[in-house]
């Protein structure tokens, strides 16, 4: 008789027993079995094992060491039952990056603190993301748990930001905002996929100043693209400091540059040869590198560069925004006084947001003996004596440090751009 087909003639009692007896003999089947998927776009992790009975599923980030610091992970977990606790045991691999220009990291593998934040993230369609409780430290492993509501459930390091997602942000703009947004493609990536950009203006830009703003030139750093897109949809809004800038400067916002790697899982960061922020050369191996160099120059020629601005995420104990720029001997004086002048304003304008360090920090060689390949103190050297370079970085592992607090962020970051240039007036910067 199956657990369905109860005779009318039971009594209630009887109708009980029967209930409990059939679920006491198919629960062990009712629980569909766990099952981890990382074939799809931007996803990336080592299952090292799925315990069916205590519902735990063990792994470790993805990704060749070769092709970045193996530190992102994300992962779709099929078989959750609604309302049941599933746990996750997160381990760092033991593997060196040999190819590593950090003395620190030459002799041994990174952390764990580099793949565990505090709270992981989870979706349950890959759009909107949520934050787990706080994870625990047990020993080697960072122990998460999750209770979803469907079978089906995306968790990750962070929010994820695909390549697709790129493109389908400044195709949106674009049709939703045509007099003001245009989507294009930067180029065409070693692998073969478009690089999204948007342009954003209100009105004939011909002449203005231009702000540049890219996120992802290390594939691992999600956040900083969520923080690009919340400055893109600031731009479009109906903030007052929005309408002045569109009206008065032209965007160009990037907010993917590593492509290939955000969409393979990898984690970008010191990939061989050199990874895209240690790319900026007179030859460079990544087209997206090349091409963005290509539109700068050219934006210098005409005299039209104000800002450049590369956003990133720091390591995992920082809890306050980082201004990193060239060294002194890197930056004209104009260059510095331009970056004092915006580190003040941001100072003041994203406390709301997240506190900022008291003073930008200067990476020279004692940072990274490749300092002079970063995109910055390649825009530094080629651009005009008022021009603003400067990389963000937006920490990753606070409170605030989720799909809202980064695009938030963006909104700041936005707000500063908008005190700088006001500023500086309306005319163009100058060769």
């Amino acid at each position: 008789m199956s657990p369905t087909s109860i005779p009318r003639h039971l009594t209630p009692i009887g109708t009980a027993w029967i209930f409990a007896t059939a679920w006491m003999i198919h629960g062990s089947v009712a629980a569909a079995e766990l099952a981890a998927e990382t074939t799809f776009e931007g996803a990336s992790a080592k299952i090292i094992g799925i315990d069916q009975q205590q519902r735990i599923i063990s792994f470790e980030p993805g990704g060749n060491p070769e092709r970045g610091w193996p530190i992102w992970w994300n992962f779709r977990i099929r078989g959750g039952n609604p309302g049941e606790a599933i746990t996750l045991r997160l381990r760092a691999p033991d593997v060196l990056i040999r190819q590593t220009n950090y003395k620190w990291l030459k002799t041994k593998p990174l952390s764990l603190d580099w793949s565990a934040p505090r709270q992981a993230s989870w979706s349950v369609d890959g759009e909107t993301w949520q934050r787990t409780e706080p994870g625990t430290r047990e020993g080697g492993w960072m122990v998460y748990k999750v209770t979803p509501m469907t079978e089906t459930l995306q968790i990750g390091w962070g929010p994820t930001y695909t390549p697709s997602h790129a493109a389908e942000f400044t195709r949106s703009c674009a049709e939703k905002f045509p007099a003001m947004a245009k989507a294009e493609s930067l180029c065409q990536s070693r692998g073969g996929r478009a690089v999204p950009l948007l342009r954003i203006a209100e009105g004939d830009a011909k002449g203005r100043g231009v702000i540049w703003i890219h996120a992802r030139q290390h594939a691992w750093e999600s956040g900083s693209s969520w923080v690009a897109q919340g400055l893109a949809e600031w731009l479009l809004g109906n903030d007052a400091e929005a309408v002045w800038l569109r009206r008065h400067r032209e965007f160009i916002v990037v907010p993917v540059m590593d492509v290939d790697h955000v969409a393979e899982g990898q984690g970008g960061k010191e990939a061989i040869p050199q990874d895209h922020n240690r790319d900026w050369t007179d030859q460079p191996h990544w087209p997206e590198v090349a091409a963005a160099q290509q539109v700068m120059k050219r934006l210098i020629g005409e005299g039209r560069l104000e800002a450049f601005i590369d956003l990133h995420n720091p390591g995992p104990n920082n809890r306050s925004v980082q201004f990193h720029t060239p060294p002194d001997e890197g930056t004209k004086t104009g260059q510095r006084a331009a970056i004092n002048r915006f580190h003040a304003i941001a100072r003041k304008r994203l406390a709301a947001v997240m506190p900022v360090e008291k003073e930008p920090l200067k990476s020279g060689a004692n940072y990274d003996p490749t300092w002079a390949r970063m995109s910055a103190s390649w825009v530094a050297a080629q651009a005009a004596e008022t021009a603003l370079p400067v990389c963000i970085e937006t920490p990753w592992n606070t409170p605030r440090s989720s799909q809202e607090g980064y695009r938030d962020m963006g909104a700041a970051i936005g707000r500063c751009i908008h005190d700088y240039s006001k500023e500086m007036g309306t005319a163009a910067p100058g060769k």
